[in-house]
């Protein structure tokens, strides 16, 4: 534990993404998460709760799909399309709720529409009645290393916030990871 705590906190996107993380919820006041992608699936690196976020899984340390999340379907947006197929491949395209893509065709598609938007948003794909906004973050080569996003009840977050202003918080937010860790 005490070498693997030692070797994390010594990556640039480890440090920088926390305190992005923590800024971003307490911002929005929502659930902010920054998540890496791992051997095909996504695992939460860091989470921090806004005032009035709801503390719903998952957890840091914790692995999820990347297709029906927000941040996994930004970071999906931006690998390689032959990585995207060999995800696929190897971990299906489960359902989590009856809003869940588990199709392949209709996920290439929704890639295609992410990649030319900048950002990914989910409403009930893996927690019903939750809506996530988020944003791939890339190193200094171009190759995505991670994903932010917002998240919160899709009533607030839809009274509270105009889309695009919390699609520019979150990619602001994503431009200034990369910044700090390039």
């Amino acid at each position: 534990l005490h070498i693997g705590e030692y070797v994390r906190s010594r990556k640039p996107v480890y440090t920088e993404s926390e305190r992005i993380v923590t800024k971003l919820a307490e911002r929005t006041d929502e659930r902010a998460f920054f998540i890496l992608e791992e051997h095909g699936l996504g695992i939460v690196l860091h989470k921090s709760t806004g005032k009035n976020a709801v503390d719903v899984p998952p957890r840091v340390g914790q692995y999820v799909y990347l297709h029906n999340t927000s941040v996994g379907k930004a970071i999906l947006a931006d690998l390689p399309r032959s990585r995207v197929e060999e995800i696929v491949e190897e971990w299906g395209l489960p359902e989590e709720t009856e809003q869940t893509i588990t199709e392949r065709e209709r996920l290439l598609r929704e890639l295609d529409d992410i990649e030319e938007r900048g950002c990914a948003m989910t409403i009930g794909e893996r927690i019903s009645d939750l809506k996530s906004i988020a944003c791939s973050v890339s190193d200094r080569e171009g190759r995505v290393v991670g994903g932010l996003s917002v998240s919160g009840p899709q009533q607030r977050i839809d009274d509270e916030w105009e889309s695009e202003e919390l699609k520019s918080l979150i990619a602001g937010a994503a431009k200034e990871l990369e910044m700090n860790i390039s």
